[in-house]
C-alpha cells in the first residue's frame, strides 16, 4: 500500500509562480515535475490502479472515494469531481490521502469449514493455543 499526501492550492497566484522543470529520473526519488517558491512537487506516475482518495472536511468528517488512475494528479482530479457530483468537494485547505491499492485478494470461507479447522488436530503447541483463543472468541 503506497500512501501519498497532495496539498490542494486554488489561488490563482500559486499557478503563476510555478516554474516548469524537466522531469529527472533519480533512483531514490521521484520525476520532479514542478518547483514552486519552497515547494518542490513530485509526479507519481503508476499503472492504471484503483486508488483510495480521502480527506477531513472543516467539520472533522472523512470522505473517500475510489478512482482508477495513472497518476496522483489525475487520482486527485477524479476524486475531486466525485465528491463535487455528492455535494462534499474538499476546500482549498484540504489535504487529499490517495491510497494506491495493489491487487486484492478475496478468500471465501464457510463457517463450516471455520469451525472443522477450530475442532481439527493441532500440529503444533502455538496452533493450540490460538486455537483455543478462537473458539472462545466465536462462543462469546
Amino acid at each position: 500500500m503506497s500512501l501519498l499526501s497532495l496539498p490542494t492550492h486554488t489561488d490563482t497566484s500559486l499557478s503563476r509562480s510555478v516554474q516548469r522543470l524537466e522531469a529527472r529520473e533519480d533512483s531514490k526519488r521521484a520525476p520532479v515535475i514542478w518547483r514552486t517558491e519552497g515547494e518542490v512537487w513530485y509526479l507519481f506516475h503508476v499503472p492504471a490502479r484503483s486508488c483510495l482518495v480521502s480527506f477531513t472536511d472543516s467539520e472533522g468528517l472523512r470522505h473517500s472515494t475510489e478512482v482508477q488512475a495513472e497518476t496522483l494528479y489525475e487520482a486527485a482530479v477524479l476524486a475531486t469531481q466525485a465528491f463535487k457530483e455528492q455535494a462534499c468537494a474538499p476546500g482549498s485547505a484540504s489535504v487529499l490521502e490517495v491510497e494506491i491499492r495493489r491487487a486484492s485478494v478475496v478468500h471465501s470461507v464457510p463457517m463450516r469449514k471455520v469451525r472443522d479447522w477450530l475442532d481439527g488436530a493441532c500440529k503444533s503447541p502455538n496452533e493450540k493455543v490460538i486455537k483455543e483463543r478462537l473458539k472462545k472468541l466465536l462462543e462469546s
